[in-house]
């Protein structure tokens, strides 16, 4: 037997493993379900790997979409933009991203602002591709900051 057959396997399976994973959303602020007591002046996205932001989006539920302009315009991992006045409901934040090995990931994740807000809530991300719809649960802190593992599809 070759003595370097096992170094050869080991070796193929960690080229495989990096050729399949992808830029993932990491964080949001405002986390995915979270439940807040005042609207938030901006909405922030952090992904594993640098991406180049494409689009990102608000929509209240029932309400028309507002375009939000996100800073830096430049390829980053840490992205915000700041949201108009936003009223008391339910919203849902669309983005759409660019990844160095030029797969487009997008997602989307939702937020309530509620009187009641500021509730200890585990939100959970979506991270929507054009295949599937994928989740994972994740921490959120009582300023509706969320950590996690997002995959995102391509």
């Amino acid at each position: 037997m070759n003595k370097s057959a096992p170094f050869l396997a080991m070796l193929l399976a960690l080229i495989s493993h990096a050729a399949v994973a992808h830029t993932q959303l990491s964080t949001s602020i405002p986390a995915d379900k979270a439940v807040l007591s005042t609207a938030p002046h901006q909405v922030e996205l952090q992904f594993s790997e640098p991406v180049r932001l494409t689009g990102l989006s608000i929509e209240k539920q029932g309400g028309a979409v507002q375009h939000l302009e996100a800073s830096p315009a430049a390829t980053s991992t840490d992205f915000s933009a700041v949201t108009s006045s936003l009223d008391m409901g339910s919203y849902v934040v669309r983005w759409r991203a660019v990844g160095a090995d030029t797969h487009v990931i997008s997602g989307e994740f939702g937020f309530t602002v509620s009187p009641e807000g500021a509730t200890t809530h585990t939100g959970v991300h979506s991270a929507a591709g054009s295949e599937a719809h994928s989740q994972t649960h994740s921490e959120t802190h009582s300023d509706g900051r969320s950590e996690g593992h997002v995959p995102a599809h391509h």
